[in-house]
């Protein structure tokens, strides 16, 4: 059973990916990022988050690739690739409820 549709799928990932260019332009959209990031808060969510997503542009020359950085991510947290794709569908369907709340999708 799939929750999202593809074309959902990618456009909460590329919110998430674009978080420097919406940044205090739209007022749902920060409000959306924060509540976001208040859910996730002290978890390896959180990490994953900010890595793969919110701070991408941070680590988009050292790791080039989604692999690279899911290697990365799974050295640091200590847990293995499958791991991180589940954990980053739980981010993806987690924040479409909330971009949904805030009538962005």
């Amino acid at each position: 059973m799939k929750l999202l549709t593809t074309n959902e799928y990618k456009k909460v990932e590329s919110y998430l990916k674009n978080y420097y260019k919406y940044m205090n332009r739209i007022i749902e959209y920060d409000k959306a990022i924060k509540e976001i990031n208040s859910f996730f808060k002290n978890s390896i969510y959180r990490t994953v988050l900010e890595v793969f997503y919110i701070y991408r542009n941070d680590y988009k020359n050292r790791y080039p690739s989604n692999s690279a950085i899911f290697k990365y991510l799974s050295a640091k947290l200590y847990i293995q690739e499958p791991t991180l794709y589940a954990i980053k569908k739980e981010i993806i369907y987690k924040s479409a409820m909330v971009f949904y709340k805030y009538s962005l999708m």
